[in-house]
């Protein structure tokens, strides 16, 4: 059974003891997230208080959800409904002019990594310009 993470825990607690459980050494995590050795070290022994974006980075690298790691108060920033209503009527208008087959590849863009992202954008470049000159 997984050890128990109490939301009145600091974030650094919460790190250290998901990461634990999750059986990584700080390097590991540091190697998983992109971040440096001691600024995860750092963050466990509550030296900084990491960005929102390095929360959301350690949150996927320990595979728990956000608020996991940085309490309610990061949930309740992470989600924005205006832009959440403007995205649900953007997706049903693509899937209205374009189909399910279009609306699924953007939803499965969107839900890649920038990494991901990137890659994804320079195939299609490339897929672009491939069948532009035939």
């Amino acid at each position: 059974m997984g050890v128990m993470v109490v939301m009145n825990m600091t974030i650094g607690e919460r790190i250290k003891t998901i990461r634990k459980e999750k059986g990584l050494s700080q390097q590991a995590l540091a190697k998983k997230t992109g971040l440096a050795k001691i600024t995860i070290s750092d963050y466990e022994a509550g030296k900084y208080v990491p960005r929102k974006e390095n929360i959301i980075k350690i949150a996927s690298a320990l595979e728990v959800p956000p608020h996991q790691i940085g309490g309610s108060s990061l949930w309740n920033d992470l989600i924005n409904l205006d832009s959440l209503q403007k995205e649900s009527k953007m997706f049903d208008l693509i899937f209205t002019l374009y189909g399910d087959s279009v609306a699924e590849t953007i939803h499965n863009f969107l839900s890649l990594t920038d990494e991901g992202q990137q890659k994804a954008s320079e195939y299609i470049d490339l897929l672009m310009q491939k069948h532009k000159k035939e």
